[in-house]
């Protein structure tokens, strides 16, 4: 789905880092103060309210962890990426909210957090527009 055959992410696209990759998710989602979307129900959660979950979902994943090293895990529902410079990117389809499919940024190991624009930790849940 997002692995190609050396067990990267999407080597075709920008670098190793999550500073690399930053722009163009920032340049394609509602960003503001260190957040993707909108407040959840806890001030770590996020929401993205969109037409297809499952695909934006997706496209989030793609390329905000682009040239990571993959790792797969939860029966193929979760799949975690660390970036070179120490983020970790895990994108779940099968979250406790039905229809909800979700991407977690963790920073805690992030040995650039310099260059990343003021980007938070976060678990952003995508969710049908209504």
């Amino acid at each position: 789905m997002f692995i190609d055959s050396t067990g990267y992410c999407n080597t075709e696209n920008i670098g190793h880092d999550l500073s690399e990759n930053l722009p163009r998710v920032i340049n394609n989602y509602n960003y503001s103060n260190g957040y993707f979307g909108e407040l959840g129900d806890k001030p770590r959660v996020r929401v993205i309210r969109c037409r297809d979950p499952i695909k934006e979902s997706n496209n989030f994943f793609k390329l905000i962890s682009a040239g990571g090293e993959v790792s797969k895990y939860d029966n193929g529902n979760r799949l975690q990426v660390d970036m070179a410079d120490g983020s970790v990117i895990t994108y779940r389809v099968i979250t406790s909210t039905p229809d909800s499919p979700a991407v977690e940024i963790s920073l805690r190991k992030c040995n650039k957090k310099d260059k990343l624009n003021g980007l938070k930790d976060q678990n952003i849940h995508f969710i049908h527009k209504r």
